[in-house]
């Protein structure tokens, strides 16, 4: 616990631009799990929590677009079991932030004008943000590159992953160091999955648009290559069938190996 109050701190910190500690507003470390791993993956998953802001009320959306508080039940327990498991798979602990507060108080997957109402909100915004700024930055510095996933919900399919690259931009720096292939072909994330029979939108083989609903929101945006650098990253909407148990379990594995497999192919060892 002491080693998590100190590493929020520090993020904390660097995220107001070296404000001096004393007006850094605090947060509460068990609403947000935040775990620094050694190897190029960064797990993220926004939107899974449970816990209210203290003295948050809940968000009202005025004038904000695509306004949702929908919470992405089972993302929250399936992101650190995905981490531990490819751990145990590649030897390599994976960086993980997780949202254990609710979204209706605030929603990181959104700019900060839009995330939060509430002035005592914006301390977890920023603290989310800046875990994954500094994991992406530990990565390109100690890797040379990456890759971030950052897990959802959805409801219009309960057995499939739509897929979330904004258009493949989030994903610049694979395609041009290594094709498609990587992403979509075998050995590639989505290519493992497929050929574990999971169903993804659009298919593999299809030219077909991601679904606007879930193309790809503002963390794969912003901290995927779509604007440069060498960290890619992969927005997964997965269908309750998949984050919700009996069928989160396996799959949690599928998904493990899937990620192992196109590390040892197109990831730094």
């Amino acid at each position: 616990m002491h080693r998590g109050l100190l590493m929020l701190a520090g993020l904390l910190l660097t995220m107001a631009g070296g404000i001096a500690m004393g007006q850094v507003p605090p947060i509460d470390p068990a609403l947000l799990m935040v775990r620094p791993g050694d190897s190029p993956i960064i797990i993220s998953a926004p939107h899974g929590g449970t816990l209210p802001v203290p003295g948050v009320p809940p968000r009202e959306g005025v004038g904000v677009k695509k306004f949702a508080t929908v919470r992405d039940d089972g993302t929250e327990v399936l992101a650190p079991m995905l981490a531990e498991r490819l751990e145990k798979l590649t030897g390599k602990k994976p960086h993980l932030v997780v949202a254990l507060f609710q979204r209706k108080c605030v929603d990181v997957n959104r700019p900060a004008g839009d995330a939060f109402e509430s002035e005592k909100a914006k301390p977890y915004y920023e603290a989310y943000h800046a875990a994954l700024a500094k994991a992406r930055e530990t990565v390109a510095a100690k890797h040379g590159r990456g890759l971030l996933i950052d897990i959802h919900g959805q409801g219009a399919d309960k057995d499939a992953i739509f897929r979330g690259t904004n258009g493949f931009k989030t994903v610049t720096h694979l395609f041009e160091r290594s094709g498609k292939g990587a992403l979509l072909g075998k050995g590639g994330l989505l290519g493992e999955l497929a050929k574990r029979e999971r169903k993804i939108i659009p298919a593999n083989d299809s030219d077909d648009k991601e679904d606007p609903r879930y193309g790809g929101g503002f963390i794969v945006q912003t901290y995927g290559s779509k604007g440069g650098g060498t960290v890619d990253a992969v927005q997964l909407e997965l269908g309750a069938k998949l984050r919700r148990n009996p069928g989160r379990e396996q799959f949690t594995t599928d998904l493990a190996e899937s990620l192992a497999t196109f590390a040892g192919n197109h990831l730094p060892k």
